[in-house]
């Protein structure tokens, strides 16, 4: 599993993590970033990014999730911008508080590749004391987009039918005539 989290007392934890069912198919790293709260009027960044592990391309997510009373809400809450570093792409941009609960869509993970994300958190300059030792916790993470379990390499289909039913079906067609011709030579006899 690869999250990114972030807890907000001054500073701010991020832990990148892959959602991956039983097995490992995508992975994040760093593992866990700290960063000092910003001042009012400054911004703090780090990096973060994914790999493929498998020979598949998969589209991705990042899920958002935390929690912060006042570093996310208020007048001028904590601000959130995630760019791709490669392009320049924004990718999300806006209170870091409105980007909890979200799945944010980010470009498909090629087969074996990477992806990156830039990460900067500001506080707006007309922030005042109220934000002072304020504390939270963000945690992102990169999925797999699927139907909340991320998806399998594909695998050969099953389009035959049920030999089973078919067998057992046989059988008793082949019980049932043995025993009308079983019972057809007695009437005979």
């Amino acid at each position: 599993m690869a999250a990114l989290t972030a807890l907000l007392a001054g500073v701010i934890v991020f832990t990148p993590s892959a959602v991956t069912a039983a097995d490992e198919l995508i992975e994040a790293t760093p593992a866990r970033v700290s960063i000092a709260v910003p001042a009012p009027g400054h911004s703090a960044q780090w990096d973060m990014s994914v790999s493929n592990l498998t020979d598949t391309e998969y589209p991705l997510t990042l899920h958002v999730s935390g929690a912060s009373d006042r570093l996310f809400g208020g007048a001028h809450p904590l601000e959130l911008e995630l760019t791709d570093p490669r392009t320049g792409d924004v990718i999300y941009s806006g209170p870091a508080g409105e980007s909890i609960d979200a799945a944010i869509l980010v470009p498909p993970l090629p087969a074996r590749g990477e992806y990156q994300l830039a990460g900067t958190l500001s506080m707006p300059r007309d922030a005042g004391n109220e934000y002072q030792a304020a504390s939270g916790q963000m945690v992102f993470e990169f999925r797999v987009l699927g139907d909340d379990e991320p998806q399998r390499p594909p695998t050969i289909p099953n389009t035959g039918s049920d030999v089973l039913f078919w067998a057992l079906l046989g059988g008793i067609g082949i019980v049932s005539g043995i025993a009308i011709v079983a019972h057809g030579r007695k009437k005979t006899s």
